[in-house]
């Protein structure tokens, strides 16, 4: 028996999942983009680790003191490039994914889909959190300053 108050094309627990044409043409114009942001973030990130390998020669070349920098240095870019590789990762295997999941329209390839893309937003909420809480302690730092300056 059919719901009547069921949203249509909707997805009942223990029945075959209906994908239509327009949720299919969603995932094809949704895979561009984020193959493209994802391969972007790639080469950002190897730009990043290729400027520190630069900045922590350069550094090397002032002499001891300037060694020790230049690794302290060497090892902010590589955190830096940590922080886009991660996301880059998750968007290209969403991209690879839903290619899956529009050759074989099985509802294992779009959980696997959606898993990669879930994990990419649970990473940017993480990300945004430790932001807010940083500049949240940053403003308590600066009102302090104020106060007792």
């Amino acid at each position: 028996m059919e719901d009547t108050y069921a949203p249509p094309g909707s997805y009942e627990s223990g029945s075959d999942s209906v994908i239509n044409a327009e949720t299919m043409d969603i995932f094809r114009r949704t895979r561009g983009w984020t193959k493209f942001v994802g391969i972007f973030l790639m080469v950002i990130a190897i730009l990043m680790i290729v400027a520190g390998i630069f900045v922590a020669i350069r550094y090397a070349s002032m002499g001891a003191t300037g060694a020790g920098t230049g690794v302290v240095v060497l090892g902010v870019y590589i955190v830096m490039a940590i922080f886009y590789i991660y996301p880059a990762r998750r968007l290209l295997g969403y991209s690879k994914a839903s290619r899956q999941f529009l050759s074989s329209g099985s509802d294992s390839d779009l959980c696997q889909a959606l898993d990669q893309i879930q994990k990419f937003w649970r990473f940017m909420g993480v990300i945004m959190v430790v932001v807010l809480v940083v500049y949240a302690l940053a403003f308590i730092v600066g009102i302090l300053g104020a106060i007792f300056a």
